[in-house]
Parts: C-alpha cells; structure tokens; sequence
C-alpha cells in the first residue's frame, strides 16, 4: 500500500485518555485499480498513533467502535486497551475509555452497546460512553425494536439449581418477566417467530412472548446422559433443524419426529428409533415427504462424538406415515456433509461417499477416497466460491460446472467430483475467492489479499488492495488494518448511488448447522 505523496496528511486531535492525548492522521490512499479507465482507485487513510486489535461497525448509524493498544510481544497484546466511538461520516470520537483486554467484552448493536467485565452486564450509553444501569447477570439474546434483552439465569443452592429466563428492559435494566426453565444448559439457539416473540431450541421448542414472557412449550429430550467411572457428562445436540413452513413447523428431537402448529398443538407424531437416533438433518422433498438423515454423532461440548448410527427415513409430509427407513452403515461413524442432487443423497463420510436412491430408499453407489490426498470432506461449497481464469476473468465454480461438486476438505483445498464422484480439479485456498457483496450485475469477491469487482461474464472491472474482507457502511467498504482503518466510497468508484447493495455472509461455506455454548450455563 503506497501513501499518495502528493497530499499532506492532516493531523487531527482524538481524545485525551489519562493525560495522554491520542490524535490522528487522515491522507488519501491508493486502494486499487479501475479497469475500465487505467486510473487508480483513491481513499481515505485513518492511521491510530497504537495498533488496531479490533472495530465494530454499526451499519445502520455509521459507527464503529475501535480498540487500539500496545503488543508486548507479537501476538501478545498489553492488558490495558482503548476504546472509542467513531462517528463515520463526521470523523467525530463521541467518547473514549480504558478497556481491559482479558476481562472485558464489548458488544457493538445499532445504536446499542453492552458491555460484559467481572460478571457484570452493563449498558453503556451510545453517545456519551457513560454506564447507564447493571445487572448480574449475563444477557444472551436481545431485540432492539422492543428493547428486551433475554437473560438466561442460573441459581445454585446447597442441593438443587434454579434455572430461570428474564425478560431486561434495555433502557432501565429491570426485570419485566421470569419464567422459569430448567435444563438451559441444552440451550442452543433462537429464532424470530411472529410479532413481539421468539422461539428458543431448549429441550425442545419453546416460544415466549418478549414483552410477558408467555407462550407455548414442546419438551422434547435432545441430549442423552453418560456415566463413567469417575461421573458423568451429558451429550447435547440430538435433535434436527427447524423447518418453519406456512401452516406448521417440523422438528426432529431424540424420541420423535413432530409436525407442529403454530399454537404449539402437535399435528402427527411418530417414534424415532432410539438405538439409532443421534444429530439429525430434515428437509422436505416435494409437497407429500419428509427426509431424515440420522448423523451417527452428538456433541460432547463442541467437540462430535459417534453416537447412534447413521440412517435415511422417509415419512409422508402430512400424516407422519413411514415411507421407508435404511441403514446406511452399521458401523459407529458419522455423516460429515451430504448434499441431495436429483433424486439422489450424497452422504460423505471420513474416507467416502455413500450415494443413496431417495425414491427407493436404497444405497445404489459408493467411491473411496484416499485420506492421505484429500483429507476428509468438512462440507459442500455454496456458490459463493470463484476462481482466477486469467489476469482479469474470474469464474463461479458452481455456476461454470453446475455437473460437478466442490467440497471443501480437512487439508484446507476445495476438490471438485464430477457426476461419476471422480476427482476432477482441486484448488488450494490460496486460489479461491468468495463474493461477500452484490451490486446490480457485479460481484465483489475476495482472496490473496485482494478484492476484484466482477461482471456478470466474470471479467474484472477493478482490483481494490484490501488485505482483509472490508465491512460495509452505507456506501463505504472500510478494513481494519495494523495501525487504523481505510475506507472507499463505492458511490464514486460504481459512478452512481448504489441503493441496492447486498452483504453476503463473511465465511467460505456454511455449515449444516451450528452451536452455541453459552458460557456459565452448567449441567
């Protein structure tokens, strides 16, 4: 990255933290290259006079919350840091403090900061930086249209645990509601659901009113408890995706598969196979059927264990009738990944694929792949991947060979199987790039410390010199960087007001599904 030599960069006053006034240096900076026209593509530089461990950015009021500070060594950061509220567009500090590394968490919302130290949860004010109110407890989930924080608590006494959930009040920090919930350490994640509510995956499904604390419950088992010699653990995670349809929700859990409404009535039920269930995945297939792929494993934490065996069943989409059920190995193992195509399951475990007939409910093909080469396949590649033709074309991997499979493998390189599930391409993550933003016909995709903006055909219209995924702003791309921030305006570099930017998710696949642990939640 080259400073531009031809302006001067200004020195601009911070804040005074402890006597120690902090400032800095704002000077226009190359980003990159327009194609179109030969000319380079200009920004703006903000370098801190301390290293930049870390920026939040709140999108919708054009902020961001930075951490500066010292290394001791590298890597090693110093425990006492700075943070700050940067208004964006004005270049304004709206206020600065102390922030210690190891017992503090910031926690950057539109509009909305928390702040987690010492066991403490606390609400800082947004424009002033001062503390608004403090409760003991943590918060996990919150809503900022309603202003309800969820507050996942428990008590230990002498003999037992009180598990409960608080409705918080974000602007007071008091108490709205409780109800009581045992068993919050199988929690695992929410969804939105309906006006003013939200649905918890506990033990089942449980939907509560945000602003009462009413609502429904299924109970449902999901984990399975296991003694050894010196005690015992429990294994969570045994239960499936929800499927939220029109007129009802499917949920997979240890015991059954249930089609519910959404008054929380159960529609059908049936049995699952308690010698074989385990982490499972349902999708539908058509409008008359469901599929079940049983996973072969459970979570011990976040680390998978093998648990149960994994299977294929089919169930009539509206009775819960049983179309078929195959064992797809007997042996303690689990499913990596599994992608359908056609009318065919793809099930991939460490050192194969298993392909499965849907219709017959059979396994009809099976290829072995040499771990030693490929390492074990983690999941199947979105469309989100690209590849570098020549100095300026790029192609979609998906959408160039829409007959082939890219998988991303252990040994960090995507392998490509054509429709024989023969190893056709392999490409070292160093030759990838991901769009993370859409714009009209354009795709920004990143890679090799890179972003290259490309048309529909894939042919490059600008390279931007960003070493890292920038974030998104309004119209500004901004990166964090060693010493400070960059950012470029995309209204001058797309020569037009772009109203219709689309973020993608920063991550190179996505993952069947994913889990939270909350901290200090205990069996």
């Amino acid at each position: 990255m080259k400073f531009l030599s031809t302006f001067l960069a200004l020195l601009i006053p911070l804040f005074s933290i402890s006597q120690v006034t902090v400032s800095f240096k704002k000077a226009p900076i190359e980003l990159g290259k327009d194609y179109r026209n030969g000319q380079t593509i200009n920004g703006d530089n903000y370098t801190f006079p301390l290293n930049t461990f870390s920026a939040q950015f709140d999108s919708v009021n054009k902020n961001a919350l930075i951490t500066l500070g010292e290394w001791v060594n590298p890597g090693v950061p110093k425990k006492n840091a700075f943070i700050f509220l940067f208004k964006l567009e004005t270049e304004e500090v709206l206020w600065a403090t102390k922030h210690n590394l190891k017992n503090e968490e910031n926690h950057l919302y539109p509009g909305f900061l928390m702040q987690r130290k010492d066991g403490i949860t606390a609400s800082i004010d947004y424009i002033s930086g001062n503390t608004q109110w403090e409760i003991d407890n943590p918060i996990h989930e919150i809503d900022l249209d309603l202003k309800i924080g969820l507050s996942l608590v428990q008590e230990k006494g002498y003999a037992s645990i009180k598990e409960y959930i608080q409705g918080i009040d974000l602007s007071n920090g008091q108490v709205v509601w409780t109800r009581d919930f045992p068993y919050l350490y199988n929690y695992e994640k929410t969804h939105a659901f309906g006006e003013n509510e939200f649905m918890l995956e506990l033990s089942g499904l449980h939907v509560l009113n945000l602003l009462s604390g009413k609502g429904w419950d299924y109970d449902a088992v999901t984990s399975h408890k296991v003694s050894t010699g010196s005690g015992s653990y429990t294994l969570k995670g045994i239960s499936s995706n929800v499927i939220f349809e029109e007129n009802d929700i499917l949920f997979a859990s240890k015991t059954d598969l249930a089609a519910l409404d959404y008054d929380g009535n159960v529609i059908w039920k049936v049995a699952l196979d308690q010698d074989y269930i385990s982490e499972s995945s349902i999708v539908l297939r058509g409008e008359d059927e469901v599929l079940l792929l049983n996973k072969g494993f459970a979570l011990k934490g976040s680390e998978k264990v093998k648990f149960g065996i994994p299977y294929l069943a089919s169930y009539n989409r509206k009775t819960g009738a049983k179309n078929y059920s195959y064992i797809i190995t007997k042996s303690r193992e689990f499913v990596n990944t599994h992608q359908i195509r056609d009318n065919k399951l793809l099930i991939f475990f460490d050192d194969r694929v298993t392909i499965c007939d849907l219709d017959k409910g059979e396994k009809v093909e099976e290829y072995s792949y040499d771990l030693n080469q490929e390492g074990y396949f983690k999941y199947v590649l979105d469309d989100r991947a690209w590849i570098q033709k020549d100095d300026n074309t790029f192609i979609n991997l998906r959408g160039s060979y829409k007959d082939k499979e890219f998988l991303f493998s252990e040994k960090s390189q995507v392998v490509g199987l054509n429709s024989k599930m023969e190893i056709s391409g392999k490409y070292t993550i160093e030759e990838l790039y991901f769009s993370f933003l859409e714009f009209d016909d354009y795709q920004f995709i990143y890679g090799a410390d890179k972003v290259f903006i490309v048309d529909q055909q894939g042919k490059a219209m600008a390279e931007l010199h960003f070493d890292d995924q920038p974030h998104l702003v309004g119209n500004v791309l901004y990166e964090v960087r060693p010493r400070g921030i960059a950012a470029l305006d995309l209204t001058k570099l797309m020569q037009k007001q772009p109203t219709n930017l689309v973020s993608k998710p920063n991550m190179y696949g996505k993952p069947i599904r994913e889990w939270f642990d909350i901290p200090g939640l205990e069996e």
